[in-house]
């Protein structure tokens, strides 16, 4: 059943706890979690079956995601001391499950997780600099992951990375010559470019610098697109993959490059597996008309809908009186700022009181909730 599907289902023989929970709250589906993250595993694993899938922690951590990841056996891709000790002391059943990324340069924990045997991508040359002199100092040979940057044509250049055009690149390669520091992954981080196209290309060039390196491991990252609303779908002007799509892509390319599975690829999700999984209810505490149109304010704000309402509009269904309809009304949280619009297009019921529903906001919304002006929201319910 689609998550909506679902949602609607449990919002019709649950309104009266809808009505009765204080707002905002968020509505988490595990189920769905894992459904996603299943079919993502058996998209790739029957084209290439040395693959592993890491769960992008800074994408949504709340606990129970968290603890499903873990039932899955899903690697955890985590970016700072912070998320690396929730994975390490909590989640994760061992340290090799672990994908240490991320601009912090926290080199104590980094070196924790690389002795530990995490996959720990380095992101500069400043610090695989600092891991070269630790290993000289202690006659040791750390196995290191490095973060590359390249281009693809069509696609803007990342911030992070090291150029591989660069001279940076060619110290990365006198320092990774197996003395002390030997390369067991090489890692890319690519934004905004979900494109069957683009992840095959990923591929072409991550196998060629992993034959360089002599790399076991091939990180390509995430950004893929996730299962989504056909409401939503339709306002990507590219056209969106299925995990099926990616998972041909993705694994035909590795098995025409590694046709021994030799290398183990790993793609690092957050978006595709958590987005279609959280919900966020929130209720209308202000109606009005500005020149003619409708101003609906609510009791969320738009860091807590996250980044499926930043530059889209999504799903949203009403619970409530089935009276006063609008159309093509503004919604807006409760912050004092202009910019905090969650829907720029509402067409429905609209009274005082009512509920909203924004579906599939799994991604980079729970997780970016602060305390400005509110106090937050941190509750939940599990469905």
């Amino acid at each position: 059943m689609l998550s909506v599907d679902k949602l609607k289902s449990f919002c019709f023989f649950s309104k009266k706890k809808i009505e009765e929970v204080k707002t905002p709250f968020y509505i988490v589906d595990c189920e769905v979690f894992e459904s996603n993250a299943r079919k993502l595993i058996q998209a790739i694993t029957k084209r290439y079956s040395n693959y592993r899938l890491a769960y992008s922690y800074k994408t949504n951590y709340e606990h129970s995601i968290l603890i499903a990841a873990k039932k899955l056996g899903l690697y955890a891709e985590v970016v700072s001391p912070k998320e690396y000790d929730l994975a390490r002391n909590t989640i994760v059943n061992e340290n090799r499950q672990i994908i240490y990324n991320g601009v912090i340069p926290s080199f104590k924990e980094k070196l924790l997780a690389c002795k530990n045997g995490a996959i720990v991508n380095l992101e500069s040359v400043g610090e695989v600099c600092e891991f070269y002199k630790y290993a000289v100092q202690s006659n040791d040979v750390l196995e290191i992951g490095v973060r590359l940057n390249f281009e693809i044509e069509g696609v803007k250049t990342s911030r992070f990375g090291i150029d591989t055009s660069s001279e940076d690149f060619n110290e990365l390669l006198r320092m990774c010559d197996g003395t002390h520091l030997k390369v067991k992954c090489v890692h890319c981080h690519i934004s905004n470019a979900r494109e069957i196209k683009y992840f095959k290309e990923r591929i072409r060039i991550m196998g060629h610098y992993a034959k360089i390196f002599g790399a076991s491991i091939i990180d390509i990252g995430g950004n893929m697109a996730s299962d989504m609303h056909s409401y939503f779908r339709e306002q990507f002007q590219s056209q969106i993959p299925t995990y099926e799509e990616y998972g041909e892509a993705i694994g035909t390319e590795m098995k025409k490059l590694f046709p021994d599975e030799s290398v183990t690829l790993v793609t690092e999700n957050g978006t595709a597996l958590v987005t279609t999984a959280m919900h966020i209810v929130t209720s209308i505490i202000g109606i009005k008309t500005i020149k003619g149109r409708t101003l609906i304010t609510t009791d969320a704000r738009r860091d807590e809908v996250g980044s499926a309402c930043h530059s889209k509009k999504p799903f949203l269904m009403h619970i409530g009186k089935e009276c006063n309809k609008v159309s093509n009304a503004m919604v807006y949280g409760c912050s004092c700022v202009e910019i905090d619009i969650l829907h720029s297009d509402y067409n429905g019921y609209a009274n005082i009181g009512d509920k909203l529903i924004f579906t599939n906001i799994g991604a980079y919304s729970v997780n970016n909730s602060n305390d400005f002006i509110t106090n937050g929201t941190r509750r939940f319910i599990h469905i």
